[in-house]
């Protein structure tokens, strides 16, 4: 078992000068990594990706189809026919390029005290699909459903690392995998703070905005190699001091948390850390390859948004009388601005693909920056609704929903380059 720990030594403060410019921003050097700064894109009026504003499948919306009902969809993978895979309740559906059920796939049995469940996936070619549990174990699995193949994280490299974290983790096209461990070089700060004992013996990171960072491995395909890229964090929560002195932690809907997404030719792993925009992309072997930027980014909410965003932290403490949950709730203050990236996706052939602010009930839409292989910004596309997108392919958008009733939907558009 090889065990490589790269130690990274990448400056990203200290600009060089830069060594281009055009029309849709400009290229500087930092450290000896590209950084692509854009403010007006390529694209003209007219010009640019198209999507279809009705897609072509849906699944998860017929509530007379058992397969479609699952409590939560964990992601979804489209085959080269045209069929869908969708990782739901611990195991797969697979249903057709019409849409219809064809089979489930269910995880192999425990071995060794270990319990799979399938939570990502991955379309191979040939219509084989590669899936993985929340512990990076992977399976290849037939177009009949038969399991071919297993590949498993060595227990020696996990307890190398300490616990894996609490965070967004992934498999890749490739058959990396990507989760996240508490690193001690990270700085504490007020708001990345450890936890300790609170007055009720409970430990708590305490009162106040909390942002907990952590740091992003990869292991590659063999799952024996393992190498530190960039910081992440989860969503941004609030502690409350309640009257025992002890904290509750709530999440405002302005908050930030962080995105990751892989895809391109080579194979590029992108990290937005948020709440600035500003999308690192980190190569295979563990090196930062470019750094994508857009400035004035972000924007303040609306008064009504404001307001509605008030109501949605009140809405956490129900559990206090109303003059208590005022007063809770008033500690929380409302960020003076919407954080710049709210969704991140790879296309196979290297364009990157950022969500701005499209989640919130006042956005009609969400509107996805497209950058080019080489970083810079091409234009925008958009979606009705609020949609996450779980894949890109040559000619579709595969996306994830959630509707006001809450049901989980997966979703084709059709994409016209």
């Amino acid at each position: 078992m090889r065990a490589t720990a790269l130690l990274l030594a990448i400056a990203l403060v200290g600009c060089g000068a830069a060594r281009e410019a055009s029309r849709g921003g400009g290229i500087r050097d930092s450290a000896g990594v590209e950084i692509v700064t854009s403010t007006t894109p390529t694209w003209r009026d007219g010009e640019g990706w198209q999507v279809d504003t009705v897609p072509m499948m849906v699944l998860g919306a017929d509530g007379h189809d058992l397969q479609q009902q699952w409590r939560y969809v964990d992601d979804a993978a489209r085959l080269t026919d045209g069929s869908v895979a969708v990782t739901a309740d611990d195991q797969i559906r697979l249903f057709g390029p019409d849409g219809r059920f064809v089979r489930r796939i269910l995880p192999p049995p425990a071995k060794q005290g270990r319990i799979y469940g399938f939570t990502r996936v991955r379309a191979l070619p040939n219509n084989a699909l590669l899936a993985s549990d929340g512990m990076a174990n992977q399976f290849e699995i037939t177009p009949e459903g038969a399991l071919v193949g297993e590949r498993h994280l060595d227990p020696a490299l996990y307890k190398r690392f300490g616990p894996w974290s609490e965070c967004d983790r992934g498999l890749l096209p490739d058959g990396s995998w990507y989760g996240c461990t508490d690193d001690p070089t990270i700085p504490h700060s007020a708001t990345n703070r450890a936890d300790v004992p609170d007055a009720g013996g409970t430990t708590t990171a305490g009162p106040g905005l909390l942002r907990q960072l952590r740091r992003v491995w990869l292991l590659n395909p063999v799952l024996d190699t393992a190498y530190p890229l960039g910081r992440t964090a989860g969503p941004e929560s609030f502690g409350v001091k309640l009257e025992s002195g002890r904290a509750m932690f709530v999440t405002h809907p302005f908050h930030a948390r962080s995105f990751v997404a892989s895809g391109g030719d080579p194979l590029r792993l992108a990290i937005a850390a948020n709440p600035d925009y500003r999308i690192e992309l980190w190569s295979m072997d563990g090196k930062l390859a470019r750094i994508i930027e857009r400035h004035g980014a972000r924007r303040a909410p609306t008064a009504a948004e404001a307001a509605q965003a008030r109501s949605a932290v009140a809405g956490q403490l129900n559990f206090a009388d109303p003059t208590t949950r005022d007063r809770l709730a008033a500690q929380v203050p409302t960020p003076d601005s919407l954080p710049a990236v709210v969704g991140l996706a790879v296309t196979p052939t290297g364009e990157l693909l950022v969500q701005r602010p499209g989640t919130l009930a006042s956005d009609p839409a969400s509107v996805w920056d497209v950058f080019g292989a080489d970083g810079r910004l091409l234009g925008s596309i958009r979606l009705p609704g609020h949609p996450r997108i779980l894949a890109v392919g040559t000619d579709y958008l595969l996306v994830q929903r959630l509707t006001p009733s809450y049901d989980w939907l997966v979703e084709v558009y059709r994409l016209k380059r």
